[in-house]
């Protein structure tokens, strides 16, 4: 130990007040002053306070190294917890945008659109009265019946009295079906087609039993989350001879993944994030909630054909859903049709036409090609009887109601 301190102290001299001095002459005068005891005890003293100082330094050093990396460590963990919170309750908060809400719309008269209608109620599996009305062709021939529902949450299918003037005037009657938890119709929440499609079904159940529809076909048309309902629909309940899915969406978890993107927020944030939803919708609806998709309902379709209608710049459900729509049907060997507009026209008909759409002549030409063409086919085939002639077909009573349960 005095040999390192007097290095050091040789050094000290060196550069201090003695750096003239040589080391030679520094050596002699260094061991003469470490045989005085004084002198000595202070050196040790020195010494002793340095090592416990280098020490302690070290102690510290090490102990600073561990709080740091716990810091990090616990910054890291609190990042983490923050990310993994906000992935979770991201879905969850924008799908109780949503879920567990009922709409309340405004409610059109038939009469506005030159149409006379009979009130009916419909009841489903689950024991929902739901409001319906009645329109009948007023045509000499009467070739089938459309079943219309509206899209999520505007407008009210009475918006489409217009629709059912149109396809009166070219021979289809019209079953217009306010789907669950909207307006007049019971239910406390909506289900994204997940459960509307039964709301079809009941539809279906009620033209089936009827003596004037039954025996003629039944397409049903729906336009928005009422377009992937019907589609829905069509691949569970085979009576549905057709389906008019105007700006649907493929599957609801597409739809959300838009819909993040939309926020302003990744794309990808959506996509990790779909497991969630899957879980939630699963909790919510039940298990099978996740297999009732448009896309899986259009692959069942079968040789039933349908006419899927979409505007390329649709800016509530993006003209990608369209696309895999049409490629899951021609994957699968789906008779289908296509009508495509260029624009935002979230309604495909021309916004200025929606209350008379017959006006938009190239909109109204495909939909009544398309129910012409299924008529006539099943007609050849004899799937179906004669149409009889309908002299009183406008003579319904509006203020009749009906109610009609589903068995």
């Amino acid at each position: 130990m005095y040999h390192i301190c007097i290095a050091n102290l040789s050094g000290f001299y060196q550069d201090g007040i003695l750096q003239q001095i040589n080391s030679k002459s520094v050596q002699p005068v260094a061991e003469k002053a470490l045989k005085r005891p004084l002198f000595r005890l202070g050196l040790d003293c020195f010494s002793f306070n340095l090592l416990y100082h280098e020490t302690r330094f070290r102690k510290d050093y090490k102990t600073i190294k561990k709080m740091t990396q716990k810091k990090a460590l616990i910054t890291l963990s609190t990042i983490s917890a923050f990310i993994l919170a906000l992935l979770i309750l991201l879905p969850i908060f924008v799908m109780s945008l949503f879920w567990g809400q009922r709409y309340y719309q405004y409610q059109h008269s038939p009469a506005t659109f030159g149409v006379e209608a009979l009130r009916i109620t419909l009841t489903t599996y689950d024991g929902l009265d739901l409001a319906a009305w009645r329109t009948h062709a007023v045509t000499e021939m009467q070739r089938g019946t459309v079943i219309i529902v509206s899209g999520l949450q505007e407008p009210s299918v009475t918006a489409f009295f217009g629709y059912a003037n149109m396809l009166a005037q070219n021979g289809w009657d019209a079953l217009l079906i306010e789907k669950r938890a909207r307006s007049l119709s019971q239910g406390d929440e909506i289900g994204f087609g997940i459960t509307e499609w039964q709301d079809v079904k009941a539809g279906v159940y009620y033209l089936n039993a009827d003596e004037r529809a039954g025996h003629l076909p039944i397409v049903a048309m729906g336009t928005s989350a009422g377009g992937a309902t019907v589609i829905i629909a069509g691949g569970e309940v085979p009576r549905i001879d057709g389906v008019i899915a105007i700006s649907a969406y493929s599957n609801f978890t597409s739809l959300y993944v838009d819909g993040i993107s939309m926020m302003g927020l990744p794309r990808f944030v959506g996509v990790i994030t779909t497991p969630i939803v899957h879980l939630r919708m699963r909790l919510r609806f039940g298990h099978d909630a996740t297999s009732h998709t448009p896309e899986n309902g259009i692959a069942k379709l079968g040789q039933r054909p349908i006419l899927l209608m979409h505007s390329t710049n649709d800016r509530q459900v993006l003209f990608s859903h369209f696309e895999r729509l049409r490629q899951t049907a021609d994957d699968n060997n789906i008779n289908f049709t296509t009508f495509v507009r260029e624009g935002d026209w979230h309604f495909v008909c021309y916004d200025w036409y929606i209350t008379n759409p017959a006006r938009d002549i190239k909109f109204t030409a495909a939909i009544i090609a398309f129910l012409d063409d299924i008529y006539f086919k099943n007609l050849a085939h004899g799937l179906y009887h004669t149409p009889t002639t309908n002299p009183q077909a406008q003579q319904i009573q509006p203020a009749a109601q009906q109610t009609i349960q589903t068995p």
